[in-house]
């Protein structure tokens, strides 16, 4: 399978990190971000092929970043999982209802992720 590239826009670095380490286990090409605004600069510079975005960040949260992948035309075609610790069901059915492909909640399972990072890229990712 070719490489995929994996966007994560968290501001936790130690959440980064062990994403990064899952998801390159799985054979993918990861790219970091810790703020939205930086995020947002990383999908139009690379071109991922997968989104993981956390939720509450400062500054831009993750809700207002996916409002504008979605809006625009370059990015909109990019799938988005969304991630947090919050366990607040109206959270999740917002970012769905918005366009988001997937939720996951914190703390991370490691073989949750890698399964459903794998099975959408499979799906929607030529």
């Amino acid at each position: 399978m070719e490489q995929k590239k994996i966007l994560l826009i968290d501001d936790s670095h130690v959440s980064n990190m062990l994403l990064q380490n899952v998801l390159e286990n799985e054979g993918h090409k990861v790219f970091m971000s810790s703020s939205g605004s930086e995020g947002l600069d990383m999908i139009r510079k690379i071109g991922p092929d997968l989104v993981l975005l956390d939720v509450m960040m400062p500054e831009m949260d993750g809700m207002e970043v996916l409002k504008i992948i979605l809006s625009d035309k370059e990015m909109k075609h990019i799938p988005v999982i969304m991630l947090t610790a919050k366990k607040c069901s109206a959270d999740m059915s917002e970012s769905m209802r918005l366009g988001a492909i997937d939720y996951i909640n914190k703390p991370i399972d490691n073989e949750h992720v890698a399964s459903r990072v794998n099975s959408i890229i499979k799906e929607r990712v030529k």
